[in-house]
C-alpha cells in the first residue's frame, strides 16, 4: 500500500534512478523536473549531450577501479558502488532494450551511440516502477517538524502548487552546463535546510594556454598522446638543463583537441581535475609520439634524413608528425623550415626529439564553470550518511548525484556516481 510519499527533485540519471527505486518499494513517488519541451517534461537533458551525444554511461571495472578514478571523496562512495555497480547499470539498460559495448579503458556506451536510448531506458524504468513524473520548477521547501516536507513548485503553466512528502530526495545536479538546467538550485535548497555547501568550481574543464601559437592549431585533434601535469615548484629556470622543476600531479594518455584558447578533450578534462590551486602554477607536457622511445625516434629520424638528403626538414617531419604541428615543433626548436636534411646536426635532432616528446604548454587558467562537464564541490559529505545518502542533519532528507561533493574523471565514472547514489537514496528513503 502506498501510504508514504517521496518527492524527488531533479530528472537526471540520479533523480530517475532514485524515483524508480523508491517507487519499486511501494512508495508513492513524485519526480519533479523543471525542463520541458512543448509542454512535455524533458528528462536527462544534460545526459543527452554527454560524450558528444554518445553517452559514456559507466565503466566496466570493479569498486576499487571506480574509486581510483574519483579524485574527490571517492571512498565515500564505497557502499553506494557495492550496492549498485557498473554491472547493475549494464543489466538495467539491456533489460530495457539498450545493448551496450565496451570501448577503450573500459568505457561503456550504448551500441547505438545514442544517449537518447539511455535516457529513455531510465525513464521507462521509473515509469514501470510506478513513479509519477511531473513538470515542476521548485521554488522553495518547507520542513515540517512532524509531517516531513512541503515542496512548493510551478507547473508547466506557471501555476503555483504545493505537495507534501514524508521523504525528500534532492538530485538537482550541479552548476555546470546551466543551459541544461543545472543552475545550482539544489545548493540553495540544501543551505535553507541547514546543510553546508563546500566551495564550487568546475571539474573536467578545457584549459586556457599562455602560448600564443596554440590558436594556429585550432581544430587539430591528437589521439593517444601522453600527458603529464606538473605543479611548478621553482620558477627559476635551470641555466644548464633549461628546465623548470615541477611535481608531477597527473600522468595519463588519451585524446585531445586544440582550440583558439588552448586545449580540450577527454585527457585534458581528467588532467584539469588535478589542478587544485592557481592554474598558473601548473604546466602540461605532451608526448606527441608516445609509441617511440627517444632512442627509437632518433633512429627513425636518422633514417628519414639519410634517405631524403635534399628535402626540407619541414617536409620530412610530416612523416612523423601531423602536418600542422610541424611548423610549431620547428619554431620551438629554433630551426628554419627550409633547412635541408643533410644540414641537420645532432643538436638539431635532439631539439626536434625534445619538443616532440616533451611539448610544453603553460596553463593560464581553467575555463569557466559553465563550460565544465561536472561540478566539483557541493553538499559536504561529512553531513551525509554514505550507506543511505540521508542527511545527518535533517531526517528523511536525501541527496544523490552531482549535488554531492564527489566527482570523477572522464570514462563513465560520474554517471555511475549518479546512478549508484540515486539507487541508494531511493532504497533508503
Amino acid at each position: 500500500m502506498r501510504n508514504k510519499t517521496v518527492v524527488v527533485i531533479g530528472g537526471g540519471p540520479a533523480g530517475m534512478m532514485a524515483a524508480a527505486t523508491a517507487s519499486s518499494r511501494g512508495l508513492k513517488t513524485i519526480l519533479l523536473e523543471k525542463n520541458q519541451l512543448k509542454e512535455q517534461v524533458l528528462l536527462g537533458k544534460k545526459l543527452l549531450i554527454t560524450g558528444n551525444g554518445r553517452c559514456n554511461v559507466t565503466n566496466k571495472t570493479d569498486t576499487k577501479g571506480l574509486i581510483a578514478n574519483i579524485p574527490t571523496n571517492g571512498r565515500f562512495l564505497y557502499s553506494a558502488f557495492s550496492r549498485f555497480s557498473p554491472s547493475d547499470t549494464i543489466d538495467l539498460l539491456e533489460r530495457y532494450g539498450v545493448p551496450v559495448k565496451v570501448e577503450d579503458r573500459g568505457r561503456v556506451l550504448p551500441q547505438s551511440n545514442r544517449s537518447k536510448d539511455v535516457v529513455n531506458a531510465l525513464r521507462r524504468h521509473a515509469e514501470a516502477c510506478g513513479a509519477e513524473i511531473r513538470i515542476g520548477q521548485v521554488t522553495s521547501i518547507k520542513q515540517d517538524d512532524s509531517e516531513g516536507f512541503t515542496i512548493f513548485y510551478q507547473d508547466a503553466t506557471g501555476k503555483s502548487i504545493k505537495v507534501k512528502s514524508e521523504s525528500l530526495i534532492i538530485a538537482t545536479g550541479g552548476k555546470s552546463y546551466p543551459q541544461t538546467g543545472s543552475t545550482g538550485d539544489g545548493y540553495r535548497f540544501a543551505e535553507g535546510l541547514g546543510h553546508r555547501v563546500t566551495p564550487l568550481k568546475g571539474s573536467l574543464l578545457p584549459l586556457e594556454i599562455k602560448e600564443c601559437w596554440v590558436k594556429d592549431l585550432q581544430g587539430l585533434s591528437l589521439q593517444s598522446v601522453h600527458v603529464v601535469v606538473q605543479e611548478l615548484m621553482n620558477q627559476d629556470v635551470n641555466e644548464i638543463e633549461q628546465t623548470v622543476k615541477g611535481k608531477v600531479v597527473y600522468s595519463d594518455s588519451g585524446d585531445m583537441l586544440f582550440t583558439h584558447y588552448g586545449v580540450t578533450g577527454p585527457v585534458i578534462f581528467s588532467a584539469s581535475s588535478n589542478i587544485t590551486t592557481s592554474a598558473e602554477k601548473y604546466r602540461i607536457v605532451f608526448d606527441i609520439l608516445p609509441d617511440y622511445t627517444e632512442r627509437q625516434l632518433e633512429k627513425e629520424l636518422l633514417e628519414l634524413l639519410a634517405s631524403n638528403g635534399k628535402k626540407q626538414i619541414s617536409n620530412i617531419l610530416q612523416e612523423l608528425l601531423p602536418k600542422r604541428l610541424v611548423p610549431i615543433i620547428l619554431q620551438l626548436s629554433e630551426m628554419p623550415y627550409d633547412r635541408q636534411a643533410h644540414q641537420i646536426t645532432q643538436d638539431n635532432r635532439k631539439e626536434i626529439i625534445r619538443n616532440s616528446k616533451g611539448l610544453v604548454l603553460n596553463i593560464n587558467r581553467l575555463r569557466p564553470i559553465d563550460e565544465a562537464t561536472v561540478t566539483s564541490g557541493g553538499i559536504d559529505i561529512k553531513e551525509i550518511n554514505p550507506k543511505s545518502m540521508e542527511s545527518k542533519i535533517v531526517s528523511n532528507l536525501f541527496f544523490a548525484g552531482e549535488i554531492l561533493d564527489v566527482d570523477g574523471y572522464t570514462g563513465g565514472f560520474n554517471i555511475q556516481i549518479a546512478l549508484s547514489t540515486g539507487f541508494v537514496a531511493g532504497d533508503s528513503c
